[in-house]
């Protein structure tokens, strides 16, 4: 069992997200391409930097357009945005890929999918879960006390130093490192006026990529995509 195994590690992931709120609100405000960064969140060592790319194209075709006010409005118009970006194209497996659910979207909108839920479903290694978990406990603590610059160095040096490691497997390593990547970017566009918001929408990114990533990139991508949006509208 998950739970189980996590002990075996040293501390489970529950134990590791004691403190993180249940229920923590979803807020945002103000279009992206107005609190975009001046700085690049790039990290050109991480392998899995195109996802974070391609999640940063698809809001760029959408960032000004008109879209609906409705949670299936918003899926449908991101999907079609997505479709218009070759390296997201790139990312879908094929005849694979399937749509990207909107009761999933849903419920981790409203709160019900929690992150302790994505990790439990996502396909990384008890050991690869628990990094992943302690490492987004310590991210609150950066973003909800740092300005984005800084949150951004401390995600590259977490990535940085992950791949100096020979501890997780190649799949552990591509969840991580693509949710890391992606998580850069989302950063990128919060503002640094009010650190609960800024974490409540970096937490609920978070989610969605994993839940995403449990299929395969180009979902993560999307998923992740079209809560920041969401939040938009918010």
């Amino acid at each position: 069992m998950f739970f189980l195994a996590l002990s075996i590690v040293s501390c489970s992931t529950d134990d590791r997200l004691n403190d993180l709120a249940a229920n923590e609100e979803i807020e945002t405000a103000g279009k992206l391409s107005q609190r975009a960064a001046s700085y690049s969140p790039e990290n050109r060592d991480n392998p899995f930097e195109n996802a974070g790319r391609t999640y940063n194209a698809v809001l760029d075709v959408y960032d000004n357009a008109v879209i609906g006010n409705n949670l299936q409005s918003t899926i449908q118009t991101l999907q079609t945005a997505a479709n218009n970006v070759p390296d997201f194209i790139a990312l879908k497996p094929g005849n694979h890929y399937t749509s990207v659910s909107y009761q999933t979207i849903k419920n981790i909108m409203d709160n019900i999918y929690s992150l302790e839920n994505a990790l439990y479903d996502s396909t990384l290694s008890s050991n690869g879960k628990y990094v992943l978990a302690s490492f987004i406990v310590d991210l609150k603590s950066e973003v909800t006390t740092q300005p984005r610059e800084t949150v951004n160095a401390f995600v590259i040096d977490f990535e940085n130093n992950l791949l100096l490691q020979n501890t997780l497997t190649d799949n552990d390593l591509k969840i991580i490192l693509t949710t890391t990547s992606i998580l850069r970017y989302a950063n990128s566009y919060e503002s640094n006026e009010d650190p609960d918001k800024k974490w409540g929408n970096i937490k609920v990114g978070i989610i969605a990529t994993i839940n995403g990533l449990s299929q395969d990139t180009a979902k993560g991508v999307l998923s992740a995509s079209i809560v920041k949006m969401l939040q938009e509208q918010q």
